[in-house]
């Protein structure tokens, strides 16, 4: 079973079970156990995806897909002094508190 709450010419195709379009314009699911947050164009085609935005597509499971994204300084961990002899996953967010002028960094 799925969901979709409001919004205008929502779609989640047949055979994609479990996910949701909650509001906005125009959104497609195509992926099980997924789901669009509102905004319009937007389309999700893999499973346990999430997307939040406008002309957003997904592009891998598992994943949160959005425009542009803002986090609380405070809510992100710290690595103090250790961050140029770590090496972290692709992708992962961190603050280096060792290189002046980069306080939060994606590792490559």
């Amino acid at each position: 079973m799925s969901f979709i709450g409001g919004g205008e010419s929502n779609v989640i195709s047949s055979g994609f079970s479990h996910s949701a379009v909650v509001g906005g314009i125009g959104n497609t699911v195509t992926g099980h156990c997924s789901v669009i947050l509102g905004g319009s164009g937007n389309a999700v085609s893999h499973d346990y995806a999430a997307v939040f935005g406008n002309g957003v597509s997904s592009v891998a499971n598992g994943t949160m897909h959005v425009n542009n994204l803002w986090m609380d300084p405070g809510s992100i961990c710290s690595y103090p002094g250790i961050a140029p002899f770590l090496t972290f996953p692709s992708g992962t967010i961190y603050v280096d508190t060792v290189t002046p002028g980069l306080p939060l960094r994606l590792a490559q």
